[in-house]
């Protein structure tokens, strides 16, 4: 083949190829465009339909921390520092399980009687988008609750809490396993079994569970069960980055709130892949 010839059937195929590459990258951000676009006009609907538990929610939160802070702890043991941190923090802890594990299921067995999530199956949007977009809302939903929870512990025991950052982080991760617990219940089981579990999990976290008590006034054999559960480890977690001097961050606990959450986020999609 003549040189000359070789050369322009080179740069046609070069130019080809290059077309060609161009044209997948505008069509994967194109395709990355089309999904922030799904995901963030879901939100705002997601945002819209719940917009009323902003006051309501905040509200309730914030007479259930008050209530705890200034009403139990005059019937538990507040002497010492770490019992008074442990209180603090387990109050938080409550809000987080109060809307995850028992509210926001009730919130989301209605929709799915009504029909709101079978209309979202059908929408262009992941299955986890669905959930994402859910537990964004709630997250925001159940923040001025819990700041108003700090504050009112603050100003109570006079005892700030530390690594603010690092905190707050930690409330979202325990808050995201609350929601995919209260969801994996909400997917998998009836409206009214979805109510008698949520307010069994209060209970539980309230009464019979080492958050506003100390661990050693119960047996070891309901310890050894509470630290396989997720709730108590979250708390522990929480404690150790509000106050420090109470101990260390066990990674042994975080392993064991990440287990619940991935194994509940599991049971959650495979809930949304159900069909009926």
């Amino acid at each position: 083949m003549n040189p000359r010839n070789e050369k322009i059937y080179r740069d046609a195929w070069q130019g080809r190829v290059s077309q060609g590459r161009r044209i997948s990258q505008d069509r994967r951000v194109s395709q990355i465009r089309r999904g922030i676009i799904r995901q963030s006009s879901i939100m705002r609907w997601n945002f819209l339909r719940h917009r009323f538990l902003f006051t309501s929610y905040t509200i309730l939160q914030a007479m259930f921390a008050l209530a705890i802070i200034f009403g139990l702890t005059l019937m538990l043991d507040m002497k010492g520092n770490s019992a008074v941190a442990s209180v603090n923090s387990g109050v938080w802890q409550l809000c987080l399980i109060t809307i995850g594990c028992n509210l926001a299921p009730q919130t989301m067995a209605g929709s799915i009687s009504e029909g709101f999530m079978d209309y979202q199956r059908n929408l262009p949007v992941s299955r986890v988008g669905i959930l994402l977009s859910d537990w964004i809302i709630w997250v925001v939903v159940v923040a001025p609750g819990t700041a108003v929870a700090i504050l009112a512990g603050w100003a109570r025991f006079d005892l700030a809490p530390h690594n603010i950052g690092l905190l707050a982080l930690a409330l979202i991760a325990s808050m995201f396993s609350c929601l995919a617990f209260g969801y994996m219940v909400a997917l998998w089981f009836s409206q009214d079994v979805v109510t008698i579990l949520g307010q069994a999990i209060m209970f539980l976290a309230m009464l019979f569970s080492p958050i506003l008590y100390p661990a050693s006034r119960l047996p070891h054999q309901i310890i050894v069960f509470h630290n396989c559960l997720p709730f108590v480890p979250m708390h522990r977690i929480i404690m150790a980055l509000a106050f420090p001097w109470t101990g260390s961050v066990c990674w042994t606990d975080a392993a064991v709130v990440l287990a619940w959450f991935v194994a509940c986020l599991a049971v959650c999609l495979g809930g949304l892949y159900k069909r009926k």
